[in-house]
């Protein structure tokens, strides 16, 4: 498949990192050739070069860019060229907006643990796909972990705040865990590799046992013990409360990017 990409942040570098090992990707950044000839990715220094070769493009521009790119590109693609947006909080009656009306159209928010085949991706269109397009965002994105399929543009900006900027958040919460681990004297190491392998055992236990997430904290919290305490403070803290309240913000500013 000869996949064709305008941009190419991390986001986008994370998706290709895979793409490449099966497919042909095309990059317009002129600024990443270097990066991109060593990770056998094509690079392009103009967004309108081999659009005619593509099966799929992939606008992974930022959403203040999007409307200026797609009116560069609106009079060169071909016709029924499937078009994939990696767009934060661009909505699909925008998209089509911009975009000719015979194109095809997509959102898509995958996450950067694409690298490892392990994204959770949604997806959302408003008219039916032809197989032959359906075929290919399925080969695309389930060679980088799962999907889903959204409702509206409502339901996949909330997935974009919960699994496209998930990881960020669950880094930031092993990385204050490995901060209090050494405070109390272990090794920057050792805490790192117990911290990362009980989140992968958690992952895995929620992932293949369908019980809710208070009924594990209930197989581990005794009552008066090591974990009951570290829990007390958390309540105290109203860590909840945080958490909705950075959700929210996340969510504000989806919003005003729609505008």
């Amino acid at each position: 498949m000869n996949i064709r990409m305008i941009g190419y942040g991390r986001l986008a570098k994370a998706l290709a990192s895979q793409w490449v090992k099966t497919h042909r990707v095309m990059v317009s950044s002129p600024s990443q050739i270097h990066a991109c000839l060593e990770n056998g990715i094509e690079t392009r220094n103009c967004n309108l070069k081999d659009l005619e070769d593509a099966d799929v493009i992939i606008l992974a521009v930022k959403p203040a860019k999007l409307t200026e790119v797609m009116i560069e590109l609106s009079a060169v693609i071909p016709k029924d060229t499937l078009i994939i947006s990696l767009a934060a909080g661009v909505t699909l009656a925008h998209l089509k907006n911009i975009c000719p009306t015979h194109l095809p159209i997509i959102r898509a928010m995958p996450n950067i643990n694409a690298q490892v085949q392990a994204s959770a991706t949604l997806l959302l269109k408003d008219n039916p796909l032809s197989q032959k397009h359906m075929q290919i965002v399925e080969t695309l994105f389930l060679s980088l972990g799962s999907i889903d399929w959204a409702l509206n543009d409502d339901a996949l900006d909330i997935g974009t705040i919960l699994a496209g900027s998930g990881p960020a958040y669950v880094f930031y919460l092993m990385e204050a865990l490995q901060q209090s681990a050494m405070h109390l004297g272990m090794s920057e190491d050792l805490a790192k590799k117990l911290i990362v392998q009980t989140f992968l055992g958690s992952a895995k236990l929620a992932h293949e046992k369908d019980i809710c997430f208070q009924d594990f904290i209930a197989q581990v919290a005794s009552p008066q013990g090591t974990t009951a305490a570290a829990l007390e403070v958390m309540k105290s803290q109203e860590i909840p409360k945080s958490l909705d309240k950075a959700i929210q913000a996340a969510w504000q500013r989806i919003l005003s990017l729609r505008a």
